[in-house]
């Protein structure tokens, strides 16, 4: 992660419930690994949590450039 491009240092990494190719603890290392991340669970949903989820998942990564990639001007931050 260390070598990662200046576009990962905000990151939103998802997991999910029933993902049994990655397991929990690779995604929360790599979420903590990752500087202002924040670390989705998305419940009953496999490896392809993207696919399975998209809205969830789109809506999810959304709000989190809203919030904290781009807020609005005069928004907090």
């Amino acid at each position: 992660m260390e070598e990662c491009s200046p576009p990962m240092a905000h990151d939103s990494p998802a997991r999910s419930e029933l993902d049994t190719f990655t397991p929990p603890r690779l995604a929360e290392q790599m979420a903590a690994s990752l500087p202002d991340s924040e670390l989705m669970v998305v419940e009953a949903a496999t490896h392809v949590v993207p696919i399975e989820r998209h809205e969830q998942v789109r809506d999810r990564i959304q709000t989190f450039v809203d919030e904290r990639i781009m807020p609005l001007p005069g928004s907090p931050r």
